[in-house]
């Protein structure tokens, strides 16, 4: 994240993104926390997320070109 120093990344927590195997999953940076709802295609995963952004309200789509090798339990 090139935009955000590390400090600010990591200000409440170690920066993260979780998929879980069940579809869902997290991301926590700085003071965004959002909860994830995400699905799997061959060629990319595709998510839908609801949180806040301190205290504001925050949602969106977001998606990513990968092949999935591995998924928190």
């Amino acid at each position: 994240m090139e935009v955000w120093d590390q400090d600010f990344v990591d200000e409440e927590v170690s920066a993260c993104i979780e998929f879980k195997k069940n579809g869902l999953g997290e991301f926590h940076f700085g003071y965004v926390r959002c909860d994830i709802d995400w699905e799997e295609s061959e060629r990319d995963a595709e998510f839908s997320f609801q949180g806040f952004d301190e205290i504001e309200p925050t949602s969106g789509v977001g998606g990513r070109c990968w092949r999935m090798e591995s998924y928190a339990e």
